[in-house]
């Protein structure tokens, strides 16, 4: 009793003398359900926040009962974090062994990644502080910075979000090539980079003075704030939608190219990361709306600490996909020149295993012009000089538009002396 504030004795003194437990007696004082519910009413008048916290926090380990623990958000969160951080270690070395050109896409990338690790960083913080426990057994100035680690990871979430969607919409500007497919991109590009700087903006200047976001709680300081949680939920319902439009935008474009079916799995792939990520988007939106009803946020925060993480992480995955694809392509040419000896290309022509070795090292994925091609299928076969025919791209083939097609390389008399089947990502 010694140990309780005050105000928390007085109600105890209180509720006991109206009560059939003596004063000494714990374990009766612990079972009369009667006793407990008068003495909480007057502690809720009487004492402040931090008050009722410490005394619940008190009467509880007398009475042996363990504050409810669920941190059970950490493991998928670990898991997803490091298939993400493979997944965009993966992207450099992608683009230098498949000859790529790094593009400003990849510096999103990498940005978004530096963004996510940290707002991970915040979450084990967070965690280690109390995040997952009942309120009452967290220390009250831990509360504080879990909060403030709340506020931090709401602009951290928004930044790594927009940095990844800028991603996703730079590599489809790499891609797409028509001028029709170029403006719808741009225009949600523009969006995107709209709804950044408001989201950002309101956020700064929801509490006055700033610090009463996260000291509001105990009900000891003064200020103001304006509806917080309708403002997150709002954001979190348009972000729901942006992510939907980024999605589809794409798929007029994508079915018009003239895709074999071993191509169109990486595209399919990418689709169905993106479909999970939008179903996540929205169980965050849930996870938030709920949130706003709880008396016990440091517990029932675990759900949107969860789906705001995965929601990063399997962004960045979204995002890595397409260049993860080239790295495949790349692994499974070079198993098979270390497994095989001689090679025979498509048009009958034997080449030898470092013939082969040169030729899948060309980068193809950036199409020259049909002469400069030409010559380079002339110096593969030996031809130089006055050997080496005229050559000419099928009149039919459009490389600027498509992500994969069939190239010939015709001699002068018409005849189809080499033809590839390659990945084409124009590079600008």
């Amino acid at each position: 009793m010694e140990e309780l504030p005050n105000c928390a004795a007085t109600c105890f003194l209180s509720a006991i003398s109206n009560s059939t437990c003596s004063l000494f007696d714990t374990a009766c004082q612990c079972s009369d359900t009667a006793l407990a519910n008068a003495a909480g009413l007057c502690i809720q008048a009487a004492c402040t926040i931090r008050e009722a916290l410490k005394t619940q926090n008190i009467t509880s380990h007398q009475c042996g009962i363990e504050p409810r623990v669920d941190q059970s958000f950490l493991a998928p969160i670990i898991t997803f974090i490091v298939i993400a951080g493979i997944a965009v270690l993966l992207r450099p070395l992608s683009r230098i062994l498949t000859h790529a050109e790094f593009g400003w896409d990849d510096v999103c990338n990498l940005l978004a990644a530096i963004t996510c690790g940290v707002f991970f960083g915040f979450t084990i913080h967070m965690t280690h502080l109390g995040l997952g426990l009942e309120i009452w057994s967290v220390i009250p100035d831990n509360i504080t910075i879990i909060v403030r680690g709340g506020f931090v990871q709401y602009i951290l979430y928004c930044v790594c979000r927009f940095l990844t969607r800028c991603s996703i919409i730079l590599f489809y500007l790499r891609v797409f090539n028509s001028v029709n497919a170029r403006r719808w991109l741009w225009g949600a590009f523009g969006f995107n980079a709209f709804l950044l700087f408001p989201f950002m903006i309101g956020l700064m200047l929801q509490c006055r003075p700033l610090q009463y976001f996260w000291t509001r709680w105990d009900g000891e300081h003064s200020g103001t704030c304006s509806h917080s949680s309708t403002y997150a939920l709002t954001f979190g319902i348009i972000d729901v939608v942006e992510d939907f439009l980024i999605i589809i935008l794409p798929c007029p474009f994508i079915i018009r190219l003239q895709l074999s079916w071993q191509k169109k799995w990486p595209v399919a792939i990418m689709f169905s990361v993106g479909l999970i990520t939008l179903v996540i988007s929205i169980l965050r939106v849930l996870a938030l709306h709920n949130l706003n009803y709880s008396d016990n946020p440091t517990l029932d925060n675990g759900p949107l600490v969860l789906w705001s993480n995965l929601e990063l992480s399997i962004g960045l995955i979204c995002a890595c996909v397409p260049t993860l694809y080239p790295l495949f392509r790349y692994t499974v040419s070079k198993y098979r020149k270390v497994s095989g000896g001689q090679t025979t290309g498509s048009s009958g022509t034997k080449f030898s295993k470092s013939d082969v070795s040169a030729q899948r090292q060309t980068p193809f994925y950036k199409v020259g012009s049909a002469e400069s091609q030409g010559e380079l299928v002339s110096q593969r076969q030996g031809l130089t000089g006055d050997e080496a025919p005229s050559w000419s791209m099928n009149p039919e083939i459009s490389v600027t538009s498509s992500i994969s097609q069939v190239v010939e390389y015709r001699g002068g008399g018409g005849n189809v002396l080499e033809r590839n089947d390659i990945e084409m990502v124009p590079i600008r």
